[in-house]
């Protein structure tokens, strides 16, 4: 409760409330009244699309959600105040930025730019603190005229909106006289700002670890019987096709009867679908690589080793995703095994169970004929997506940016890697509904797809 010298005029109880680092002015009629106070920060840059910050890339128009709360703003908050920033724009464009929970198509814009220019822009944005969009901001560009417009997008946080409740006591015999004056000591009320982290009712969203009900994958371990399977893939040493002086070898034990020749689009001895041929020996261990049949379920990509116990909110989940990086540098083709045997180890040395995260999920995966899956890399993943697609791409060692056909049936629209990036808590995740790799927080839940070579 805010506390202070309040004047009763005509009946109506009119309070000025002065807070830590900033003010609301409210009116109220005896019961209590609730305002947005508004708190400064240290400017902080959370979103630079050139370093890969916040966001690896923005796309002509697709919308991105963006989590700003975790870092300076806390739990609760009712708005975020920002200066968002548009360089180098190819074509003349308009930047939204819209609260989480917002719904259809970015209809108004905070910044106009023209191409080739650089225009910043205070914005404020309203937050949700409940619900999938609590604590996000919804960030889209789009071009008037060229649909493959680009764009580098900058994003500080420069303050925040965090709710007060003020509850007045009519104070009889002050009248009109000193309202001006006694309203002053109302500047004390401020610290009743601190009742603020009232805000952290917003542990509400508590309800998200209810997805460690995933735990039920876990029963997936009885399809680990299926390594008797494997037994079945002595085949790859029977009939060898004709060697390349690359190293390569041709091999007919593809298809529903074992005999056929291994080619892109066969399925593949594992049961799933051979994606990629390594014709050139760019992957000394393997010939070629093949998909699963299935998704192997949703996770989060990281071990949450700390137990965040009763505050288990988005603020205690982000400060605790390890930092091991251990799959920095794996992003290359043939990589994907060993990155996963890294980051399972991570899971371990954590003492959390595998399955809810998607390396663990990966590794457990199993068909009736292989069980050695793995999650795989931002390359290896890349041409997963040609296949899925149906581009007509060649294979290119994970170079040539996915584009071009339309989703086979059977496939998510997005999912995650093995790649880590820089920053110790996002990793790689690429959408198969128009290629685009970018890097998100680790404790977001996507789909696996598990991947394996032979």
């Amino acid at each position: 409760m805010l506390k202070g010298f309040r004047g009763f005029i005509a009946g109506v109880l009119v309070t000025s409330v002065v807070g830590a680092g900033g003010m609301a002015v409210v009116r109220a009629t005896g019961s209590s009244s609730t305002v947005s106070l508004f708190v400064p920060v240290t400017p902080e840059r959370v979103v630079d699309t050139r370093s890969d910050l916040g966001l690896v890339s923005v796309v002509d128009g697709v919308e991105q959600d963006f989590m700003v709360v975790g870092s300076v703003v806390p739990v609760g908050a009712t708005a975020v105040s920002l200066t968002v920033t548009a360089v180098d724009a190819s074509d003349a464009s308009f930047v939204s930025i819209r609260p989480g929970d917002a719904t259809g198509k970015a209809t108004t814009s905070n910044l106009n730019v023209g191409a080739g220019g650089t225009v910043a822009s205070a914005v404020t944005v309203k937050l949700t603190t409940v619900g999938s969009g609590a604590g996000k901001i919804k960030v889209v560009f789009d071009a008037y005229s060229d649909d493959n417009a680009t764009m580098e997008i900058l994003i500080d946080i420069t303050g925040y909106y965090a709710s007060v409740d003020i509850f007045p006591t009519e104070l009889a015999g002050l009248g009109q006289q000193g309202p001006a004056g006694e309203q002053g000591p109302a500047g004390e009320q401020g610290p009743a700002g601190e009742q603020g982290p009232a805000g952290e009712q917003g542990p509400a969203g508590e309800q998200g670890p209810a997805g460690e009900q995933g735990e039920r994958g876990a029963t997936g371990d009885v399809g680990e019987q299926g390594p008797a399977g494997e037994q079945g893939a002595t085949g790859p040493a029977g009939p060898p096709g004709t060697s390349s002086p690359t190293g390569f070898t041709a091999r007919s034990v593809c298809g529903a009867d074992g005999t056929t020749l291994c080619a892109v689009g066969v399925q593949g001895p594992g049961g799933g679908t051979i994606f990629y041929v390594d014709t050139t020996n760019e992957i000394p261990e393997y010939d070629y690589l093949e998909v699963a049949p299935t998704d192997a379920g949703w996770a989060q990509w990281a071990t949450s080793v700390a137990r965040c116990g009763p505050e288990a909110n988005l603020s205690c989940i982000a400060s605790y995703q390890h930092d091991l990086q251990s799959s920095l540098n794996h992003y290359l083709i043939g990589t994907g095994r060993e990155a996963t045997r890294l980051i399972v180890a991570a899971h371990i040395l954590g003492g959390v169970t595998r399955s809810n995260f998607a390396a663990g999920l990966a590794d457990q995966y199993s068909t009736a004929s292989a069980s050695d899956w793995w999650l795989p890399t931002s390359d290896e993943l890349n041409e997963v997506c040609k296949y899925a697609r149906n581009t007509g791409q060649t294979s290119a060692n994970g170079a040539e940016a996915c584009s071009g056909g339309t989703l086979r049936d059977g496939f998510s629209t997005h999912y995650w890697s093995s790649t880590e990036t820089f920053t110790a808590d996002s990793s790689i995740w690429q959408d198969f509904t128009n290629g685009g790799r970018m890097s998100y927080f680790k404790y977001w839940s996507m789909p696996v797809r598990p991947v394996r070579g032979f």
